[in-house]
Parts: structure tokens; C-alpha cells; sequence
């Protein structure tokens, strides 16, 4: 997980979250799931096993969020109509869109 070669080693966290919003469709478990969850993130960076198939940025950024739990944490507390999300191990487009607008 994370190696050397990994091209998102040195990307802002800003930039991070993009590749992980741009590949939002290959963590999700199916085509309804609005939710990526840790294991999904785990599986895609080959930390657990999987019969899933993953592009090459994905299974990077994967492996790179992993190896950034203080954003992760942030990931998935996100942000809602009401405030603050609650920690659940999971994000969704709209956390997402709220890290976008709030790293640089």
C-alpha cells in the first residue's frame, strides 16, 4: 500500500480528493450505491482481497487516502444539511464536494 511509485505521494490534498471524486464510480459496490466506504477503499488499493477490477489511478489514489487518515477522518465527517456529518467510515459525493471547496 502506498509505495514509491505511487504518483499521488506528493499531491495537495486538494488534488486528492479530485482523483478520488473522479473515480467516485469504481469504489462503489454498484450502480445504486451512493456511498464509498473504507473497505471499498481498501480493496481497491489491494490492502484486502477483491474481485473487483480497478483503473490505475484509482487503485493509487486509494492507496494514498489510506495512508492520510486525518483526511479520510475529515472524508467522512463531511458535511450536511445540518451540520457536521457524524464518522461512519463512509462518504458520498456531496462530502466530497465539501472537501473540494474547503483544501487547496
Amino acid at each position: 500500500m502506498g509505495d514509491a511509485s505511487n504518483k499521488f505521494r506528493a499531491v495537495s490534498d486538494h488534488d486528492l480528493v479530485q482523483v478520488i471524486k473522479d473515480n467516485f464510480r469504481q469504489y462503489t459496490a454498484g450502480a445504486n450505491d451512493g456511498y464509498v466506504n473504507v473497505n471499498e477503499l481498501k480493496e481497491a488499493a489491494g490492502v484486502i482481497p477483491s474481485d473487483r477490477t480497478f483503473n490505475p489511478d484509482a487503485r493509487e489514489a486509494a492507496a494514498e487516502m489510506l495512508l492520510r487518515p486525518g483526511l479520510l477522518r475529515e472524508l467522512d465527517i463531511g458535511i450536511s444539511d445540518s451540520g457536521r456529518g457524524v464518522e461512519d467510515g463512509r462518504f458520498d459525493i456531496h462530502n466530497l464536494d465539501y472537501m473540494l471547496r474547503n483544501t487547496k
